[in-house]
């Protein structure tokens, strides 16, 4: 008899069909618990780098003005009249706001260039805006016209994908407006204070006149991409909203 013929080594055995479902389930319900809390840290992570865009162009604006004495002021935008939001391509207009849909060629005077990546010319062509030839905001080229970055369009838009909203005092008067958080239904908190520091010099803030004091506001729309200039700043598609003055 051959004494290898038994053995009394016992033999492996694996899952049983009920074992791997309930594995399976406890494996998606971790899954389901762990989702959103990622979800959660992405968007915080992405909010945060909108942020540290948003101070890069606000330094590139102090380094502007300190360099020309000036805000770069765009063909056809007359200074000392009404401020200007680049990027907004939002109506109605409030008092004193004009709004031009793209923040390209503002964002070419900063970064020296004379012509967008499509071919088109900035109006910055032959650095007329920018005749120091200053290479003031550190931003970073994107591949299309869709995705976060300096597009081929020339406009810059923040990790959503969605342009930088930027509005500069035109007006001169050391205080700048913009065409939503000007808006005491956007912007208003208590009577005559808005979010982050804004002010309505009119009597119970009972009016379209929310200001900043300095000379530029600039925001992102999101995760969402979305704005609305009836909604206040901290409800609907406005909670997300990213603003650079507020913290």
């Amino acid at each position: 008899m051959n004494p290898h013929r038994f053995s009394n080594k016992p033999k492996l055995q694996g899952f049983t069909l009920i074992e791997l479902l309930v594995v399976i389930a406890i494996i998606a319900i971790l899954a389901a618990m762990l989702l959103p809390a990622l979800s959660a840290v992405k968007v915080r992570a992405l909010k945060s780098r909108a942020k540290t865009e948003m101070q890069q162009i606000g330094t590139a604006l102090t380094q502007y003005e300190s360099k020309y004495g000036r805000l770069p002021v765009l063909p056809g935008l007359a200074p000392g009249n009404s401020d200007v939001t680049f990027g907004g391509g939002l109506t109605p207009l409030p008092p004193n706001v004009i709004t031009v849909a793209t923040n390209s060629g503002l964002i070419a005077v900063l970064m020296d260039e004379e012509s967008f990546r499509n071919g088109n010319k900035s109006a910055n062509f032959g650095h007329v805006l920018n005749p120091q030839r200053l290479k003031l905001l550190p931003a970073r080229p994107a591949a299309d016209d869709r995705s976060p970055g300096i597009g081929l369009d020339g406009e810059y838009r923040d990790p959503w994908g969605n342009a930088y909203v930027i509005s500069l005092d035109y007006g001169m008067d050391g205080k700048t407006r913009d065409a939503v958080y000007s808006r005491r239904l956007v912007a208003q908190q208590t009577g005559q204070q808005g979010v982050g520091g804004l002010f309505n010099p009119t009597a119970g803030g009972n009016s379209d006149d929310f200001e900043y004091n300095g000379n530029y506001l600039i925001w992102s729309r999101g995760p969402d991409g979305q704005v609305s200039t009836t909604v206040k700043f901290n409800n609907g598609v406005n909670k997300d909203n990213v603003l650079e003055w507020n913290n």
